[in-house]
């Protein structure tokens, strides 16, 4: 195997490792979009797991992103209202208005979740989850 095949090759395979983290904007004004949100969801300030139900457990349905969404002024004022007030980089996978609400909560829990887990898996039962979600390279809590 030539250099040229052996680069072309490990480049193919870190590709295959990344997973995409859309815009933050770009998701959060999809979700307000295609749950048609408006000011009610944001004056809520239910945010714990209890009081809100993500409604997608199997996390199968994708929210359609728009490179540049096209925004109305209150869905546009709305989406920079989100954003600063659940600031934090799981933002960028959320799927619903229900996942936007306990992004905060799961990232203060559980800071070191990939991409890969935050995109299969359910926020909900990512959050009230019993067992410590450990970082790459952590070991569990309580072995060793």
């Amino acid at each position: 195997m030539g250099i040229i095949d052996l680069i072309k090759t490990r480049r193919g395979q870190q590709k295959d490792k990344k997973f995409y983290q859309p815009p933050v904007f770009a998701q959060v004004a999809g979700i307000i979009k295609k749950f048609q949100l408006d000011q009610k969801f944001f004056l809520d300030t239910t945010d714990s797991v209890d009081s809100t139900r993500c409604g997608n457990p199997a996390r199968t349905e994708p929210v359609f992103l728009s490179l540049f969404p096209l925004l109305t002024e209150a869905q546009y004022q709305l989406t920079l209202a989100i954003i600063e007030k659940y600031n934090n980089p799981y933002l960028s996978y959320a799927r619903s208005p229900g996942e936007l609400k306990i992004s905060r909560q799961l990232y203060q829990r559980h800071p070191h979740l990939t991409a890969e887990t935050l995109q299969q898996h359910s926020w909900e039962h990512l959050v009230v989850a019993e067992s410590h979600v450990t970082a790459p390279g952590e070991s569990p809590a309580g072995s060793g």
